[in-house]
């Protein structure tokens, strides 16, 4: 009686696992945008001279609201640009793939960020300016480069 409970163990647990699993992906409202990117960051210095420093990464997510906005964050602190890790939310236009911040507080350090002119251009290169009100609310910061991963329904439709 024993062996006959275990061979139908094993044949349901067989019959089962041969079956091919149906399944609708979903994706958040952002995922165009969302993202592992590889950056630089450029700007100019008080002498004058065009500073550009990179590659470095930078992660684009949606946020709980999964609508109009992603927090976009870099949790690396860069010595050549003298500034921390940084982490805000921005506000996202899905229609053309843009995103804006205005005084969006900084959840990673005391500052304040505004990012003008964010653009995600051909599915694969993104571009936008940054400035952190507190920490050098004088200098604007250059972000451009690349996707370095993404969903691959996205990339190849």
């Amino acid at each position: 009686m024993k062996s006959k409970i275990i061979f139908l163990s094993i044949f349901f647990v067989g019959f089962i696992s041969c079956q091919k699993m149906e399944y609708d992906q979903q994706f958040s409202a952002t995922y165009p945008l969302n993202g592992e990117w590889s950056v630089s960051y450029e700007y100019v210095n008080s002498g004058g001279i065009k500073i550009v420093d990179g590659p470095h990464l930078i992660y684009v997510f949606n946020t709980a609201a999964n609508k109009d906005s992603v927090w976009i964050q870099d949790q690396i602190k860069h010595n050549a640009l003298n500034f921390a890790p940084y982490q805000f939310k921005a506000n996202a236009n899905m229609s053309d793939f843009t995103f804006t911040s205005k005084n969006s507080p900084d959840i990673s350090n005391d500052d304040i960020c505004t990012v003008k002119n964010g653009k995600i251009v051909n599915k694969d290169s993104i571009y936008f300016e940054i400035n952190f009100k507190v920490k050098d609310p004088n200098t604007t910061y250059k972000v451009y480069g690349h996707r370095r991963n993404s969903y691959d329904e996205y990339m190849n439709p």
